[in-house]
This record gives structure tokens, C-alpha cells and sequence, in this order.
């Protein structure tokens, strides 16, 4: 249809009418309601606009299109491709009310248009009754004007109306089939009421803010830029009320973006935005501590003396008058700033930030066959593994398992490793087998006269090392090369990768040190002139 108005042809929004159309584009049959049985009276601010109609008559819509919801995935969702606003639903409602400002549009050059009404049925069905004002603007010039409408009959405009001015509607059931409908510009002082035949099944109420169909076919003007509309004094009666369920609804393109959305909501009043909502703030990213990167090394005897590298020194078991000899290996805290000792008895001894979390000795369990022993990432607990695969889990260690309770019967396990997740471990024999425990993914296994074992920081892989310092890679683990062959070794007795998994160091018992990749070389006792063969561990520090 076409309003002619202040020498302009402009497209009236609502003088076509049409159907429910879900996302999928399939229509829904419209059903039948009367139309008006009578027609209010116009203002008399302005004569009634010329009306040119265009395409088929309203009394026989076509089979889509219209000013009822384009749903976006079907009735249980939230948005639309044409409305925005509030509705209600959960009764048969006999009234709805409402006050709004009408919004000023930015002119625009092509035809742009938006529709602020309030009404009863239309969310789920084909039928509806509703009054509001139409914003449009086409060739610099803008129009603003109330009507209402009676699906299927077409819109009937009732008068001109400024931007800013206090609107007021009602649309109230007075009998079966007829309802009182009235809409008021309070800042003007016009008004028109009467009673209307209406037999839908008023399952619904509404205040939107709604793109306008250009055609009974239900192609929609582009929304012209409202800024914003506030609906107050949105009132309702129903044969249930209490029963009733309040809903939002945003208007998106068929592609997904926000055009028009529900800024606010409270009890009696929502308003409604032109554009997307803003985006929340970006919270500032928590700072990830750096990966410490490791300054040197510390090796430890098996009278739990510890001989420093370029890292810290936090403690030995001669220094605390503690006198043993079945130390067997030490492990780093995470974040490098302390270790724990363990002897062969399963005693441990935490240095530094470290935490004791307990000892086979102090359980009253005696053995005398711990190989090693590897803490948790939170540095809580740890787990520690004799020569037959058997586990002991202190701490918030979880327990995931031993050989021993897999049936599996060694004497050989020489190391353990932890998975980043700490729900799983393996367990390396001196013959190179390796045992998957919990959810350490089984990868591979090395070679003859194995001493130890070393997993990646992210538990994707390990090294295996063996007594002549030949070096084993698995999973995500690199290779940066084994002890040469023409070197002087003495029984290697460990490997430990550097922090960012880019190399390694392998020690020797005489404190010997052969760094690869990115690992730092400090050191090492025969280059200090020191005579040892004990060494049984080293840690980064």
C-alpha cells in the first residue's frame, strides 16, 4: 500500500497484513477471525491519508507475510526476525495496556520504517488485534501516524502524531467477541475508541516494537533507527494471571545479528534499543606466571647432601645432623623453589616451599626397595614406587593403581612419572618396559640398563634415559641427542628436561653433567676437582 502524505509517496507499514512464518520459511495457515464490525473514528488533527493499496486484498492475504512474529528457530525461542519487545503468555487474556513516547526517527534517503504498537494475540497464531503508531521516513522526509488493526482486515490509520508525543492504549474484552480497543495521543488531546469484533483466542499480549512488512508476502522494510522506545504502564488481565510467563524478545537478521533488543525489563515497563547490544566488557586476562625457567641444578648424594649449581640451596639431611645412606632421588617442587628427598625406606624429606604429607615410616610400613619418587602439580602430594611397581600415594595424591594390584610381578622398577592431570603415573623398569597407569597414555618402550624416567609438562610424552646416557623419546618428548659415546660417563643415574621441554640434562653418579637443547650447564662436581660416586638425583632450581 502507499500513504500519501505531505506531497510524499511513502509505503503505509501496517496496511498489509499475513502469517505466522517460522525460520525454515514455512507458513502457517492463518486462521479466520471476523473482521471489524465497526471503524473509529478519526482524528481530526489531519484528514484520513490516501491509501493506494498494492498487491491482493487484505481481505484475502496472501499465503505469507504479515505483523505476526518471524520466529528464529520456532516458538520456543526468544528472537524474531520482526519484533521486538515483551509478551505474555499463560492465560486467556480479556486486556492489555500500555503508555510509550513516540520515538523520533533518523531521516533517512531510502525508505526506512518501524512500528510501536501493543496488542493481543499474534506470538503463536495468526490472529491479532492491536493499536500502536508507525515511525517511517523515505527522501529525507519523516511521517509519523497512530491506527489498528484487526487481523485479517487491513491497518486502519486514525491521524497524524508528533515524535515525543505520550501515547496510551487500551485493548479491553467488554463481551464474547467484541473488545474495546482505544489509543490516545495524550499531548495532543486526541483520541479514538470504539468497540470491535475480535474472536481470537487471546492467548497472548504484546508491546513491541516491530519491523513493518512491506507487502502481504512478508518482505520487511529495512528498520529505520528509532534509538530507543520505553513502554510503561504495561498492565494485563486474564481469566489466570498468576499462571503467566513474561518474556523478551530480541529482532535479529536472518543471519543472527541484533538489531533491535530488549535493554531493560521490569514489572510494568521494558524498553526497547535500536542496534546490538554493547558488548560486555573484556575482563583483563588474569596473568599467567611465567614458566619458571630453570637457573641451575642441584644434585643430591645418598647421605641426602646437596650440591648446588647456579640454583638455590634449601637444605640437606648432613646440614640437619640427619645422618642415612639409602637416599635415592629427589623431585623439584613446581615452581622450583624447593624439593623432597626420599630414601630407599620411604622416608621423605621436604625442603624449601615444599609440604610433608607424610612417609612409609611414619605409617609403620617398613621397606626397603623405594625407587623414586614424583610430587603432584600442586605440590600437595606425591606418590612414591618401589622396585615392584607398588605405589604409596600420600597427600592429594590419588591412588590409580600399582603393579602389584595389576597382577604383574617385577623387581626391577628403577622411576616414576607423573601425568600433568596427577591421575595417572607410569612406572619404568631398568629392562625399558613402561607401565601406563590411570590415564598416563601407554607410548613406548626403551632400551636395556634403563635408570629413569621424565615426563613433558603437559604429560603428552616422556624420556626414558639408560646407564650409558642413550636417551628414549616418546609422545610429544624431542630428542636433542644422547651422551656421545667417546664420553667420559659413570653410570648415569637421571635426566631432567628443562622447563620448557626444549632439552634436557643428564647426570652422571659423579656428579657429571651433560646438558642438550635449551638446558643450562652450571657445572659439575669433577670440573670442581670433587670426588664422589653417590650421586642418586638432580633437580632443577
Amino acid at each position: 500500500m502507499q500513504l500519501r502524505r505531505y506531497g510524499a509517496v511513502v509505503s503505509a507499514v501496517l496496511l498489509s497484513v499475513a502469517t505466522l512464518t517460522v525460520a525454515s520459511g514455512v507458513s502457517v495457515a492463518r486462521a479466520s477471525s471476523p473482521r471489524a464490525a465497526a471503524v473509529l473514528p478519526h482524528w481530526g488533527n489531519s484528514p484520513p491519508p490516501a491509501i493506494d493499496r498494492q498487491g491482493p486484498d487484505p481481505e484475502h492475504p496472501g499465503p505469507s507475510g504479515g505483523s505476526t512474529p518471524h520466529l528464529v528457530g520456532g516458538h520456543a525461542t526468544t528472537t524474531s526476525t520482526n519484533w521486538a519487545g515483551q509478551f505474555q503468555t499463560g492465560t486467556t487474556f480479556t486486556e492489555v495496556t500500555a503508555r510509550w513516547t513516540v520515538p523520533s526517527v533518523v531521516p533517512s534517503e531510502s525508505e526506512q520504517a518501524a512500528s510501536t504498537w501493543v496488542g493481543v494475540d499474534g506470538f503463536d497464531n495468526a490472529d491479532l488485534i492491536q493499536t500502536g503508531t508507525t515511525e517511517q521516513t523515505s527522501g529525507g522526509g519523516t511521517s509519523y501516524f497512530a491506527w489498528y488493526e484487526v487481523l485479517p482486515a487491513a491497518s486502519i490509520p486514525i491521524g497524524a502524531v508528533d515524535p515525543g508525543d505520550q501515547m496510551s492504549a487500551v485493548i479491553e474484552e467488554v463481551a464474547v467477541g467484541t473488545w474495546y480497543l482505544s489509543i490516545s495521543d495524550v499531548t495532543a488531546g486526541e483520541s479514538s475508541s470504539g468497540d470491535l469484533s475480535y474472536g481470537g483466542p487471546a492467548d497472548s499480549v504484546e508491546w513491541i516494537q516491530e519491523d513493518p512488512s512491506t507487502d502481504l508476502q512478508g518482505d520487511l522494510y529495512p528498520l529505520a533507527d528509532f534509538g530507543s522506545v520505553n513502554f510503561y504502564g504495561q498492565t494485563f488481565a486474564g481469566s489466570d494471571t498468576a499462571a503467566t510467563d513474561t518474556n523478551n524478545i530480541d529482532m535479529v537478521t536472518s543471519s543472527g545479528a541484533t538489531v533491535a533488543y530488549v535493554s531493560a525489563s521490569s514489572a510494568g515497563e521494558s524498553t526497547v534499543r535500536y542496534g546490538a547490544p554493547p558488548a560486555p566488557p573484556t575482563p583483563a586476562p588474569t596473568p599467567t606466571p611465567p614458566t619458571p625457567v630453570s637457573s641451575g641444578y642441584d644434585l643430591v648424594g645418598d647421605d641426602g647432601g646437596v650440591f648446588v649449581f647456579g640454583g638455590g640451596f634449601y637444605g640437606s639431611l648432613p646440614g640437619l645432623g640427619v645422618h642415612v645412606a639409602d637416599i635415592v632421588g629427589i623431585v623439584p617442587s613446581s615452581d622450583e623453589r624447593g624439593y623432597f628427598l626420599v630414601g630407599a625406606d620411604g622416608g621423605v624429606f621436604s625442603f624449601g616451599d615444599t609440604t610433608y604429607e607424610g612417609s612409609l615410616p611414619g605409617l609403620g610400613v617398613h621397606v626397603d626397595d623405594i625407587a623414586g619418587i614424583v610430587p603432584t602439580s600442586d605440590d600437595k602430594g606425591y606418590f612414591l614406587v618401589g622396585r615392584d611397581g607398588g605405589v604409596f600415594a600420600f597427600g592429594d595424591a590419588p591412588f590409580e593403581n600399582s603393579l602389584p594390584g595389576l597382577g604383574i610381578h617385577v623387581d626391577d622398577i628403577v622411576g616414576i612419572a607423573a601425568t600433568a592431570s596427577d591421575l595417572g603415573y607410569w612406572v619404568v623398569g631398568s629392562n625399558g618396559s613402561v607401565y601406563s597407569l590411570g590415564d598416563a597414555p601407554y607410548l613406548g618402550a626403551a632400551g636395556p640398563d634403563t635408570v629413569a624416567i621424565a615426563a613433558t609438562s603437559d604429560g603428552g610424552g616422556y624420556w626414558v634415559v639408560s646407564g650409558n646416557g642413550t636417551v628414549y623419546n616418546f609422545g610429544d618428548a624431542r630428542n636433542f641427542a644422547s651422551v656421545p659415546d667417546d664420553a667420559v660417563v659413570n653410570n648415569v643415574i637421571g635426566i631432567v628436561p628443562s622447563s620448557d621441554n626444549l632439552g634436557y640434562n643428564i647426570f652422571g653418579s659423579d656428579g657429571g653433567v651433560f646438558s642438550f637443547g635449551d638446558a643450562v650447564y652450571r657445572g659439575s662436581l669433577p670440573f670442581l676437582g670433587v670426588d664422589v660416586d653417590d650421586i642418586v638425583g638432580a633437580v632443577p632450581t
